[in-house]
Order: C-alpha cells, then structure tokens, then sequence
C-alpha cells in the first residue's frame, strides 16, 4: 500500500464513521416514529408528540456538529485526546438525555442514545489512538 493510498485511507475513515454515525440517528429516529405513533388517547407513558421528529433532528444536528468539531477527521494530530473529549461530552449528555426523557416517546429518546452510543465509540476510538501513539513512538 502506497503512502498516498495510507494518508487517503486514514483522511476517510473518519469521515466515513461520522457520515455512519449520522446513518444510525436517521435510522432511530425514523423507527422511533414509526414504533409509537402519535395517540392523544394514550394514557401511557411513551407516546410520540407532534413535534418531537423535529426536537430529535435538531439535538441530533446539533450532536453532529459537535462531534465533527471535537474530532476534528481532517486532522490526525492528538487524535487521542480529542477522542476522549468526546467521550466525556457525549456519554453524559446522552445519558441525561435519556433520563430526562424517561417517559417520553421513543423519537425523543433516539438522540440520547445515539449520544451515548457516540460517547462510547470516542472512548474506544481514543484507547486504540493512544494505544497507536505509544506503539509508534517507541518504534521511533
């Protein structure tokens, strides 16, 4: 493999995370909709209200936004401590919003999962960073 093909490789990978990541809030949120529709009869906890597809797309943009902030995919350098930012932002957010939204319908809960979710694969992405970073320096 070409040191080109490598630098294009590791310029994308992110990207793709990131886009695959926004790929997974579509996907909750649309089931979300779909599984508890919308029922002012409802005398249950868990219903969908009108306006929540639009609460969860502006959370999840939000998410999105930040995340792409935070790792920052056109730029390898301390990678690892920005990954573990994320984790620290993104899994308690996303745990918050998921016990503020106990009761809530599940459109309005898919942003704190995805939060959480998120939050995890920083933590993830940041021990195989630092893993890497040791890894290599000690080669060098």
């Amino acid at each position: 493999m070409s040191s080109d093909s490598r630098q294009a490789a590791r310029f994308g990978a992110p990207w793709i995370l990131i886009l695959g990541s926004a790929a997974v809030l579509i996907v909750l949120i649309i089931h979300g909709h779909r599984i508890g529709p919308f029922d002012p009869t409802h005398r249950q906890y868990g219903a969908n209200w009108p306006g929540d597809v639009g609460a969860a797309v502006r959370r999840g943009v939000l998410g999105l936004a930040l995340l792409v902030l935070i790792v920052r995919p056109w730029s390898y350098r301390r990678s690892w401590g920005r990954s573990l930012l994320g984790f620290v932002l993104f899994a308690p957010v996303g745990a918050f919003l998921l016990v503020a939204g106990m009761h809530a319908g599940p459109t309005v809960n898919a942003p704190g999962f995805w939060m959480l979710l998120v939050g995890f694969s920083c933590l993830i992405a940041a021990a195989i960073s630092g893993w890497a970073t040791s890894t290599h320096q000690r080669a060098a």
